[in-house]
């Protein structure tokens, strides 16, 4: 699904990532854990697109994506999902504009959007929020119109940075049991960044990033 072959990332003159090298495999669930600073955003990042290895190569189901200094292949084309620790919602769109958003870059019909957008909101637990103002929200419904709007383009592949980090205990656990059952359903494969040694046993498969180096897998 995704693989690392000798990848450092150097922003400026500062290296983040200094030599990685694994294989993601398909419908697998790996916890990422560091602390900050160790390069786990820019990990995710580089699997994006968003970022160029200084050295190495990245490949995403056999294909390579991007090569020293090179993105060969941009983020839209790669078939991955992110959210971000901000989210990144649009503030000005309602909660189904932006769910959307990405199937209307991808041109498809109105009708079909209709269609997923209102099957997504009720898999992440949004049915009849539609109509609602991002700011209307509280902290979780926020996290569940971001999570809708990753997996309403079906990626096989979804990384999410540190997404529950700002909600409180009850609501973390909720969300996150929310995030893992779709992840049963769906199957895609999932890589989540989190400082939680809690939330990452729920998830499964533990990696570690220390100074910039992949120094564990359990």
């Amino acid at each position: 699904m995704v693989r690392f072959e000798n990848v450092s990332v150097s922003i400026g003159n500062k290296p983040i990532l200094k030599n990685i090298s694994f294989a993601l495999q398909q419908g697998q669930k790996v916890a990422l854990m560091g602390r900050s600073g160790s390069g786990k955003s820019t990990l995710l990042r580089s699997i994006a697109g968003f970022v160029a290895p200084s050295q190495g190569a990245i490949f995403i189901n056999g294909r390579k994506v991007s090569e020293a200094g090179t993105i060969l292949l941009p983020p839209h084309k790669r078939g991955v999902g992110m959210i971000f620790q901000d989210l990144a919602l649009w503030p000005h769109m309602s909660v189904t504009q932006n769910v959307e958003f990405g199937l209307k870059i991808k041109g498809v019909p109105s009708y079909k959007r209709k269609e997923m957008v209102e099957r997504f909101l009720d898999m992440v637990g949004l049915q009849g929020y539609g109509s609602r103002a991002i700011h209307q929200l509280s902290g979780g419904e926020r996290q569940r119109v971001a999570l809708a709007r990753a997996l309403v383009l079906e990626p096989p592949l979804l990384l999410m940075d540190e997404p529950l980090s700002s909600l409180d205990e009850e609501l973390k656990e909720e969300l996150l049991e929310t995030i893992l059952t779709l992840q049963r359903q769906l199957g895609f494969t999932l890589l989540f960044v989190t400082h939680s040694s809690e939330e990452a046993k729920k998830i499964g498969m533990v990696w570690r990033l220390e100074g910039g180096e992949l120094i564990a897998k359990d």
